[in-house]
């Protein structure tokens, strides 16, 4: 629909004439994306060379320009003179979205992180809070792995009274430890990961940065993987059998 309504402007405000080929209209890349309605490539063999069918205006922008053309939006592109009003909406929102997109996934993992709740049990709680005030800090405070081993500094705390401190302490701690272990178990049950894949090396050492990393990391994006640090990766791997093969070499010759 929105192609037959594209073609339709584009037919009502080009005048046609006998140098111009119809040809000029199939040169598009294969995409859907709404541009190439009022848009067409300068040259075949450049895919972001592209010419404005309503105004004949030439860039080197690619579709994302082009639509910046069309939109009026942008401050270094050329807008175009003879777009419609309806035309300009379209290509707008349809920059728009991505963008729109981009800011509802920032706020569902932000959501997420705010689900992500890692508490003790109603007594270990009252115990925390004991504990930071005791030692002047806020009720709110988070433990931190040194906390397992040590306790709240109160000289007047009895030996009895520092013991039971010091067990309250730990059993907060394996219900922190317990609830973390929920979430990864609930991420291997759901994408169906080996269970001996909590075995590795590689696993262990992940889990051991996340928690060195502490609150707020966000995890890499599948560009993040499949490109940056993909390519990371082989080039390390590269590198550690570069260095396997010469240190087998120098063995060989001894």
């Amino acid at each position: 629909m929105a192609g037959t309504e594209g073609q339709a402007a584009v037919d009502a405000q080009v005048p046609a004439s006998d140098n111009q080929s119809e040809s000029v209209f199939h040169l598009k890349r294969k995409s859907n994306d709404i541009g190439w309605n009022w848009g067409s490539l300068c040259d075949p063999n450049d895919k972001n060379r592209m010419k404005c069918l309503l105004c004949g205006n030439e860039n080197s922008g690619g579709i994302n320009r082009f639509k910046q053309h069309l939109a009026h939006e942008g401050t270094t592109v050329v807008h175009c003179t003879k777009v419609t009003d309806e035309i300009k909406k379209k290509c707008k929102e349809d920059l728009d979205r991505p963008k729109k997109k981009k800011m509802e996934k920032q706020r569902a993992e932000a959501d997420l992180r705010e689900d992500v709740v890692i508490t003790g049990s109603r007594e270990g709680s009252d115990a925390e809070s004991k504990a930071a005030s005791s030692s002047g800090g806020s009720p709110t405070q988070k433990l931190g792995p040194m906390d397992r081993w040590t306790r709240p500094i109160n000289p007047k705390a009895t030996k009895e009274e520092a013991k039971r401190q010091q067990s309250l302490n730990e059993a907060l701690w394996k219900e922190r430890t317990h609830q973390v272990h929920q979430y990864i178990a609930i991420w291997v049950y759901t994408h169906g990961i080996p269970f001996n894949a909590v075995d590795n090396d590689e696993f262990i050492e992940m889990v051991k940065a996340i928690g060195c990393f502490g609150p707020g990391l966000r995890p890499p994006s599948q560009y993040d993987l499949r490109e940056k640090l993909l390519k990371e990766e082989h080039a390390r791997m590269k590198t550690l059998l570069l260095d396997h093969e010469e240190e087998k070499n120098k063995n060989e010759i001894l």
